[in-house]
């Protein structure tokens, strides 16, 4: 989560106007914070695996732990998107913006073009990327990781006591109120997200400009992900209410993790049976492609509810 935390704030880094884009220290730093989330997306899928088939004492059971990765995954769709965002640009300035064929639709764009769109894009993007880190911090807080762990008996002890939060407006994280503040930011995004289009348009305003095509693809991608937070803040709210959190049990394998973990071993996997089984697909091998620019199939309706 540290990392989809840093990716977000790599990217609001990036379209911050007016010139930020131009630079290519800022421009690599997102780079690596894409980097940074794709490998720690897959050590998440392979560790989620290896917990999955071990007894523990903890308070995860396996279905749970399998809920909170599907829920992740979610996320990691519009989250890689957002993190191409600086290869867009690029490909743009130097190409143009392709129709579906492939074709040239538009002439280059110019910085002039990427300067106005950023402008646009500024505070209401700059609100929702903080709040879906805030929606982060509140999932690490429920958890009660980090510097939200409580301090052990040994700790308490020698007198250490748990760090002060860093934000004081954020006293919420960790309880019910917060998922509230949470869905009145997104609204207010979601709200406003279409207004203010026309100037990217034409005097008749027939013809759209260079500009729209990145103002929709970084309000698309940034809404998308904020959708998918608030999805997994929804579950693990719902577990912390009930005390799913708070209680610690002596966890067992799945009766279905118990099979496959015998299967692994009676049957001996020869090459072709990794191909077979396309290998990497259950835990979302797509997000390790460079390529990857979150491209999916979703339809927005402006009536379409806020739970996903």
């Amino acid at each position: 989560m540290r990392a989809a935390s840093g990716l977000l704030e790599a990217h609001n880094k990036f379209i911050a106007p007016p010139n930020n884009f131009l630079q290519q220290d800022i421009r690599e730093t997102l780079a690596k914070a894409k980097d940074a989330y794709r490998g720690a997306f897959v050590k998440m899928s392979n560790d989620k695996s290896d917990a999955k088939r071990e007894m523990a004492y903890g308070i995860l059971s396996s279905d749970q732990i399998s809920q909170l990765h599907r829920l992740s995954r979610k996320i990691a769709w519009p989250l890689m998107g957002a993190g191409t965002v600086g290869n867009i640009v690029t490909e743009i300035k130097r190409t143009g913006i392709l129709d579906p064929n492939g074709e040239i639709q538009a002439d280059e764009i110019t910085d002039e073009d990427i300067r106005k769109a950023l402008k646009y894009l500024d505070r209401p993007c700059q609100q929702l990327n903080s709040l879906c880190r805030e929606g982060i911090e509140h999932i690490i807080c429920s958890f009660g990781m980090g510097k939200y762990a409580k301090p052990s008996a040994l700790s308490r002890m020698f007198g250490k006591k748990a760090a002060p939060l860093d934000n004081e407006t954020a006293t919420d994280l960790g309880t019910d109120s917060f998922l509230n503040r949470f869905d009145a930011g997104f609204q207010a995004f979601r709200a406003q997200k279409l207004d203010g289009l026309e100037q990217f348009f034409d005097e008749k305003r027939e013809i759209p400009g260079q500009g729209l095509f990145l103002v929709l693809f970084v309000e698309f991608l940034l809404f998308a992900t904020a959708e998918e937070i608030r999805g997994l803040i929804v579950y693990v709210d719902t577990l912390r209410t009930t005390g799913e959190l708070s209680r610690s049990k002596l966890r067992f394998p799945s009766s279905k993790a118990i099979r496959k973990s015998l299967a692994r071993v009676f049957h001996a996997r020869q090459p072709e049976d990794v191909g077979a089984a396309g290998f990497g697909a259950e835990d979302g091998d797509v997000y390790t492609s460079p390529a990857f620019t979150g491209r999916v199939q979703r339809t927005l309706s402006p009536s379409a509810p806020i739970i996903p």
